[in-house]
């Protein structure tokens, strides 16, 4: 799957799909809000609705008229869906996607310790020199997320990403994104 970085046109029923979930995000119980994830509610509402690409300002003026005259009600009921469905399963494992930076980085990450032999001291020393990078980095953030880098018997390193999300009345619930590399 190749991602990318620049695009040169835009689906404005993201846009107002986003808008929408904020909007009845406001009206959910807060008790419920540690548990939901806005991107699980735009993807679910998008997959139910049709896209209207724009390339231009003109497109884009224009598709928003469209989807807020055409699509206003379909977007409210798409999103409310979504959010009955989050709210059934609130504690479901979710694997989320990585940014492009950080797939920027999972690449220099891999391409890197390809090169160097497995078993040897130069990939143990590295492979520490990474662990204690995403360490200080996981001890300054603000975030429930952290990222890992493990590795195994066979000199197969993971680099994962997990965030996790918990209240005081449910436990712990993490999801992972992981990288094998051998």
């Amino acid at each position: 799957m190749t991602l990318h970085l620049a695009k040169e046109y835009i689906n404005v029923m993201e846009i107002l799909v986003s808008e929408e979930v904020e909007k009845q995000l406001k009206k959910c119980p807060t008790t419920m809000l540690p548990y939901i994830r806005k991107t699980d509610l735009e993807t679910y509402a998008l997959n139910r609705l049709p896209c209207l690409y724009a390339s231009s300002q003109e497109g884009l003026e224009r598709q928003t008229y469209i989807g807020r005259k055409k699509y206003r009600s379909q977007v409210k009921i798409a999103v409310m869906q979504a959010i009955a469905a989050v709210q059934r399963d609130p504690i479901r494992k979710s694997t989320p996607l990585l940014s492009p930076e950080e797939l920027e980085y999972q690449n220099i990450l891999i391409q890197a310790l390809e090169s160097i032999p497995n078993h040897s001291h130069l990939r143990q020393t590295v492979v520490r020199a990474l662990r204690q990078a995403v360490a200080a980095e996981n001890s300054s953030r603000e975030t429930t997320a952290n990222r890992s880098i493990s590795v195994t018997k066979n000199d197969s390193i993971t680099v994962s990403r997990t965030a996790s999300r918990s209240s005081k009345h449910s436990p712990k619930h993490a999801w992972t994104a992981q990288t094998y590399l051998s």
